[in-house]
């Protein structure tokens, strides 16, 4: 028996959607609102795993202001990608969102995310 140019689209696509499905499901971490992110370094982390940290205390705002505007300067001779610096407004920012903290009070879910 011979195949159709539309029986061959229609198996690809099935197969095409039932590779990526697994991608749609939730998994336990998803699920609990964790992050899955495993970097180590606040510079590269994901914005849910950051906040995670600075809701957990393991970082604070101002360190993760002071890491990120310490790269972006680094860096920012050779990539010239930064226009406008927002470092000095950034701080003190940062150390008000760091007293609403310890007093378990937070702007939001990315609180104290540069």
């Amino acid at each position: 028996m011979r195949s159709s140019r539309r029986d061959f689209f229609r198996a690809a696509s099935l197969l095409s959607a039932a590779a990526i499905a697994p991608s749609f499901a939730p998994t336990s971490a998803r699920a609990n609102g964790k992050s899955t992110d495993t970097t180590d370094d606040p510079i590269f982390m994901s914005a849910k795993k950051l906040a995670g940290l600075i809701r957990e205390k393991k970082i604070s705002a101002t360190e993760a202001v002071n890491a990120i505007s310490t790269a972006s300067l680094d860096i920012n001779d050779e990539l010239n990608a930064v226009c406008n610096n927002a470092t000095s407004g950034a701080r003190p920012e940062a150390k008000r969102l760091d007293e609403m903290a310890a007093l378990r009070e937070w702007a939001g879910p990315l609180h104290g995310v540069p």
